[in-house]
């Protein structure tokens, strides 16, 4: 899972507690594994004059906000790109600014507004290695609210049967390093005590049941399409294994996408 990913779902399950209790029992502040490299975070949004405003300059304050407006609720949500290009979402991942685009959903009585994320590098040569400014913007006010995700049980069987045969195809490939992450992938699913080694605290254990822990872990653990050295940097010689690749992969990338969704908006 890369880091933006996982800081919008951490926004997503702290903001909701504070939403839903109207107190925070957990502070989600820039000692959380989601916002150590980061040395500022705002939330802006235009004002009547189209004047971009700081509404915010942390979490909590951000929380405080949507709840006096009236937000309900705040769910994730992803768009495909619509590049015009050939290149798939999940092949463009690997770069900065690839892939589709991620979205905080905020929820209110009658529609829902939207905010997007951006990040810049503003301190390259921070000893504390805080080098990114963080910043969510609101778009898309009293939007039509999106329909419910697919059922946890229906995202976790789409999860393991992508998990499946991607894991096949790599142990076939003699791509044994990989067939093994799909497989722990794909064992998360029904991991009594599921777990990722990193961002350890991005979501409050107890808002969420053991299905969504086993379906968001599960998703973390598959998502081997970003950064240098990733899943889409093999070719194979094959021009029918690359075609199964392409498939296969473009599958995966979709289900877990749907995972995540289905992991963090269910109640």
């Amino acid at each position: 899972m890369n880091g933006t990913l996982a800081l919008l779902i951490a926004l997503i399950s702290y903001g909701n507690e504070y939403l839903s209790k109207g107190v925070s029992f957990h502070q989600l502040d820039f000692n959380n594994s989601t916002l150590l490299y980061c040395n500022t975070i705002e939330f802006n949004k235009s004002d009547s004059s189209l004047n971009v405003v700081t509404v915010a300059d942390n979490p909590q304050r951000w929380f405080e906000f949507l709840k006096k407006e009236g937000c309900k609720k705040l769910r994730i949500c992803y768009r495909q790109s619509n590049s015009a290009s050939h290149v798939r979402d999940y092949q463009s991942d690997s770069f900065l600014g690839g892939g589709g685009h991620w979205l905080i959903e905020a929820i209110y009585n009658n529609y829902s507004g939207y905010w997007s994320f951006d990040q810049r590098v503003t301190r390259p040569d921070a000893v504390d290695k805080r080098i990114l400014s963080v910043s969510l913007t609101a778009i898309q006010e009293k939007s039509p609210q999106l329909q419910p995700v697919l059922p946890i049980e229906k995202a976790r069987q789409d999860l393991s049967a992508a998990l499946a045969s991607i894991e096949e195809f790599a142990t076939n490939s003699k791509q044994d390093r990989w067939a093994s992450i799909f497989k722990k992938a794909l064992d998360a699913l029904n991991n009594p005590k599921p777990n990722i080694d990193y961002y350890k605290d991005f979501i409050i254990s107890e808002q969420y049941s053991l299905p969504r822990k086993q379906l968001l872990f599960s998703a973390s653990l598959a998502d081997v399409f970003g950064g240098i050295g990733s899943w889409n940097d093999i070719l194979f010689s094959n021009i029918e294994a690359n075609k199964v690749n392409i498939q296969l992969s473009a599958d995966l990338y979709d289900k877990i996408n749907a995972a995540v969704m289905a992991a963090v908006n269910s109640n």
